[in-house]
């Protein structure tokens, strides 16, 4: 069943389960760009600080059960198939009608509880105010939302959140809760920061904003590459001081070092080498799907370039994605460019590949160096050929299933 935002269906099936999400506390986070990686700083901070931990965010990279962490590990695959056709069987005998994502929502929810964990770290799926993870309530002294953070919004899914970014700013505000406090990247823009300030003043929550600067004294240990990462990070490191000041979570400084030391979250401006017909090929690999997401990739991307030298891209991009924002700020005239697709994605059967010759297309209007070859490892090698440089790697971008396409493929090919 593809995207319908509601809380109805969810509410229903976590009453059948038996309210799972009532034997943990919960960190909340939204946001169009980062909140993947804030998930992921906050969970290694506090495996680090000895706090039994559930994390859950959304698509998976590799396989379902990649979704759902605890201590920072996946569950097993079986144990992922048991619980979720658990729940499944469930929806279908109560006629709930749940969509994929619900299912799994109450499946993590589910299997936070069974392991008893103490704070789950919970992703917003899709926008925020009826995102099926937006069930959980403020904290009420032994449940609940404990802290909700909003990281860099953008435009994305305006069919489903709006055309403008006040209107996805209230959308993504929708996870705050009265009285809960809430942490904001101070970096949005000033209509973004308006509107969330407003949700905040109505539900007498205390919002604190946080900028870059917070996190420079990381800036030799943060493992994750990109300059927003200290936006992200700053974020993080604020919800860590909540935790700690307001609800009396030991979190010790080198707890919070260890934490960020330790903090991988693959896909996101990642080095990586293929071996393709034993040749090493460098990547950087990344998951950029919208414009903002593409702007800092961008900012990433100047600092390999040198004067008017060119870089070679691979490219797939998801069916209905707006492009122009994407390709703008990534793409120059001297750039190569190979098209592809990506395999079909577990679970999710309405996500599709954009059509190559669509996508190389609009590609055409930023460089007129574009070919197609809807095979990965071909594209890889097509792309090899075009590379101006042996020092400067790919670029892999445009999707996070591409992305976990060639992440897959380099772990099946690279040698021991």
């Amino acid at each position: 069943m593809p995207i319908d935002l509601s809380l109805g269906r969810v509410t229903q099936l976590l009453t059948v389960l038996g309210n799972p999400q009532k034997f943990w506390k919960c960190i909340h986070v939204a946001g169009t760009n980062g909140k993947g990686s804030v998930c992921s700083y906050l969970s290694h901070i506090l495996e680090s600080s000895n706090i039994s931990t559930g994390r859950f965010t959304s698509p998976h990279l590799f396989y379902p059960n990649d979704s759902i962490n605890i201590n920072n590990r996946p569950i097993s695959r079986a144990r992922y198939d048991y619980e979720f056709r658990k729940v499944k069987e469930l929806n279908e005998r109560e006629l709930i009608g749940a969509t994929e994502f619900e299912l799994l929502t109450c499946t993590a929810f589910y299997v936070f509880a069974q392991f008893e964990i103490e704070v789950a770290i919970v992703e917003v799926g899709l926008g925020g105010r009826l995102d099926a993870t937006n069930v959980i309530p403020g904290f009420d002294g032994e449940w609940g939302v404990l802290v909700s953070a909003i990281t860099k919004i953008g435009l994305d899914h305006e069919s489903l959140l709006g055309n403008s970014l006040t209107q996805i700013a209230k959308e993504k505000a929708g996870i705050i809760k009265e009285s809960v406090p809430c942490v904001i990247d101070g970096s949005n823009d000033t209509e973004i920061l308006r509107v969330v300030k407003d949700v905040a003043l109505q539900n007498k929550c205390k919002l604190f904003e946080t900028f870059p600067r917070r996190a420079a004294v990381f800036d030799q240990q943060v493992p994750l590459l990109g300059e927003f990462q200290k936006s992200n990070l700053a974020v993080a490191l604020k919800v860590a001081d909540i935790l700690r000041s307001k609800f009396n979570y030991r979190i010790t400084e080198q707890a919070i070092t260890n934490g960020v030391r330790n903090t991988k979250w693959p896909g996101r401006l990642q080095k990586l080498t293929a071996t393709i017909r034993k040749h090493r090929l460098d990547l950087i690999v990344d998951g950029a799907h919208n414009g903002q997401a593409a702007i800092e990739l961008s900012k990433y991307l100047d600092t390999l370039r040198t004067l008017e030298s060119p870089l070679t891209f691979v490219i797939a991009v998801t069916e209905g994605k707006t492009l122009t924002p994407m390709l703008a700020p990534l793409i120059k005239k001297q750039d190569f460019v190979t098209v592809t697709t990506f395999s079909s994605v577990e679970g999710m059967p309405w996500i599709k590949a954009m059509d190559c010759e669509i996508l190389a297309r609009e590609i055409r209007k930023f460089t007129s160096n574009v070919t197609v070859q809807e095979h990965l490892e071909g594209a890889l090698i097509n792309a090899a050929q075009f590379s101006q440089s042996p020092t400067v790697p790919l670029i892999v971008c445009g999707s996070l299933y591409l992305a976990a396409d060639v992440l897959k493929f380099v772990e099946k090919t690279s040698i021991p």
